[in-house]
C-alpha cells in the first residue's frame, strides 16, 4: 500500500507517505529521482532501512517495528528476524548475488556494527550497491571511496560483521 513515487512523478509530496517504491525492475542509484527525490529532501527523517527497502516513511525505520515486534538484540539473528517479519526474505550469506531476483524485489544486504547498530546495503538496477548511513546522504560508494561490487568484502566501518542478503519487494514489506 501507500503512494507510489516513480521519476514521472516529479510532484511527489515527500510528507504523504509511506512512498513505495517499485517492485520492478529494480531501483536505479538517482537520489534525485528516487522515490520522488524524498530520499534527498527528507534525508534525516529516513535511514538505510528505509533507503535498502526502497520505501520513505519519515520515521527513520527500524526492523521489526512495523510488524510489531522491532529488532531486541544487535545481532545478525535478531535482526535478520525482525526484518523476516517485516517481510524481507532471506537469500543466504554465501555469494554476493549477480542478478537481479526473477521474482521482483530487488537485493539488500545486512552488516552489523557489533553491539552497537546495524546497516542495509542495497543492489540498483545497474548490479552495483548504494547505502544511506542514517541521518546522511545516499552514496553509491563505500568508505575507501570505491564502487561498491560485493558489500562483504567492501569498506562499511564501523559496521564490519557481514550478515547476508535478503530480497525485498518494497509493496510486500511493512516498514515504520
Amino acid at each position: 500500500n501507500g503512494v507510489r513515487a516513480t521519476v514521472e512523478d516529479p510532484e511527489t509530496n515527500c510528507k504523504d507517505t509511506p512512498i513505495v517504491g517499485p517492485d520492478s525492475p529494480a531501483p536505479e542509484y538517482s537520489p534525485k529521482s528516487d522515490d520522488g527525490g524524498c530520499f534527498i529532501t527528507e534525508q534525516r527523517h529516513n535511514n538505510c532501512y528505509n533507503y535498502g527497502n526502497d520505501v520513505v516513511t519519515n520515521t527513520f525505520a527500524q526492523p521489526g517495528r512495523g510488524s510489531g515486534e522491532k529488532w531486541k538484540s544487535n545481532t545478525c539473528e535478531d535482526v535478520r528476524a525482525a526484518a523476516e517479519r517485516d517481510g524481507l526474505v532471506w537469500h543466504g550469506n554465501e555469494a554476493v548475488p549477480t542478478s537481479q531476483p526473477e521474482e521482483g524485489g530487488h537485493y539488500v544486504a545486512l552488516l552489523i556494527w557489533p553491539n552497537t547498530n546495524f546497516h542495509w546495503i542495497r543492489m540498483d538496477r545497474d548490479l552495483l550497491w548504494s547505502h544511506k548511513p542514517g541521518q546522511t546522504a545516499v552514496r553509491n560508494v563505500d568508505n575507501t571511496g570505491s564502487k561498491i561490487t560485493d558489500p562483504s568484502q567492501s569498506d562499511f566501518s564501523p559496521w564490519t560483521q557481514f550478515c547476508g542478503y535478503f530480497r525485498t519487494v518494497p509493496s510486500n514489506t511493512t516498514l515504520n
